[in-house]
C-alpha cells in the first residue's frame, strides 16, 4: 500500500527553524511475499540488508529476533512496516516504523528504527503507555543514536505513532531538559488510492525519490550550519543486540587449531 506522506521538523533551540517536504512511503506486510518480477523489484524493494538484523535473512525473522530481546513473542501477529523503498540499489531512510500485532490483531508494540548518514542505526522499542481501538501508540525513552551534527546524543523522545484504516502518523519530541521540546518531527500520510498504472509510475520514479532524501538531509543541514548553530561530535554506536549481526571474531582472536601436514607441506 502507498502512502502520500508529509514530514515537518520544528526546531526550538537554537532558535526557531522549520522544515517540510513530502515523499512516498509503502506499509508493508512482512510476512506477505513479493510476487512482482525482477525489473519492478530492482526499482523498487523492501530489502532486509537495508534494515536491522542479518542482511541475508528474512525481514520478519530478524524482527522477531529483535523483540526476542526484549522478551516479547508476537506468537505469529502480523508486523506491518512503513518506509520507503530501495531503488536500483540505493535508499535512506530516516526512519522505519514497525507495528506489530499479536495474533488477535492488537497492537503490542511499535519499533522505530532510526538512521543517521554515518551508517549508524538504532531500534527505540515503544510499548504502549496508552493503546486504544485506533491504533494510537505512544511512549518515552532514551535518545541513543547521534542522529544530527546539531544536536548531542542526550535528552529523551516522547514518541505517539498512529495507524489508522486509511492514514499513519508519527510524531517525535525531543527533550533536553525542561517542558519544551527542542524539536519536534512529524511524519503524517494518507493512503494512495489504488490502481495499476499509479503503482508503475511510483515504482519508476522511485529510484530519484530515494536519493532525493538524502538531497534533503544535507541541504537541511547546510542551512542550519549557515545560520552558525554549533556541531557536536559524533562518537561510534555501540552495536546493538538484534540489529546488528554478530561481528566475526578478529584473527588475533579467533581459536587457534593444530594441524597436521605430510611432506612438510604448510597449511591451507
Amino acid at each position: 500500500m502507498r502512502y502520500r506522506c508529509t514530514v515537518v521538523h520544528h526546531r526550538v533551540e537554537g532558535g526557531r527553524y522549520s522544515f517540510r517536504y513530502r515523499l512516498r512511503m509503502w506499509l508493508t506486510d512482512l510476512d506477505a511475499p513479493d510476487r512482482r518480477g525482477r525489473l519492478a523489484r530492482l526499482l523498487r524493494e523492501v530489502r532486509p540488508a537495508d534494515h536491522l538484523g542479518d542482511p541475508a535473512g528474512r525481514l520478519r525473522d530478524n524482527v522477531d529476533r529483535f523483540l526476542r530481546h526484549h522478551g516479547i513473542d508476537l506468537a505469529g501477529g502480523r508486523v506491518l512496516m512503513l518506509s520507503q523503498a530501495a531503488g536500483l540499489g540505493y535508499v535512506f531512510d530516516p526512519v522505519t516504523v514497525y507495528w506489530c500485532h499479536d495474533p488477535g490483531g492488537r497492537i503490542v508494540c511499535v519499533v522505530l528504527e532510526v538512521r543517521n548518514t554515518f551508517g549508524d542505526r538504532h531500534c527505540y522499542l515503544v510499548r504502549p503507555d496508552a493503546d486504544g481501538p485506533d491504533g494510537r501508540t505512544g511512549s518515552r525513552f532514551g535518545k541513543e543514536l547521534y542522529v544530527s551534527p546539531f544536536f548531542p546524543r542526550d535528552g529523551h523522545y516522547a514518541a505517539l505513532a498512529h495507524l489508522g484504516e486509511t492514514t499513519v502518523r508519527l510524531r517525535l519530541s525531543l527533550y533536553r531538559g525542561g517542558d519544551r521540546p527542542a524539536l519536534v518531527a512529524t511524519l503524517t500520510g494518507v493512503r494512495e488510492p489504488p490502481g495499476a498504472w499509479r503503482d508503475a509510475l511510483a515504482t519508476l520514479t522511485n529510484p530519484a525519490a530515494a536519493r532525493w532524501t538524502t538531497v534533503r538531509v544535507h541541504y537541511q543541514a547546510l542551512r542550519l550550519r549557515r545560520r552558525g548553530l554549533p556541531r557536536y561530535r559524533r562518537r561510534t554506536h555501540p552495536p546493538q543486540s538484534g540489529v546488528h549481526p554478530p561481528r566475526p571474531p578478529s584473527p588475533d582472536h579467533a581459536p587457534q587449531h593444530r594441524h597436521r601436514h605430510r611432506h612438510g607441506g604448510g597449511a591451507r
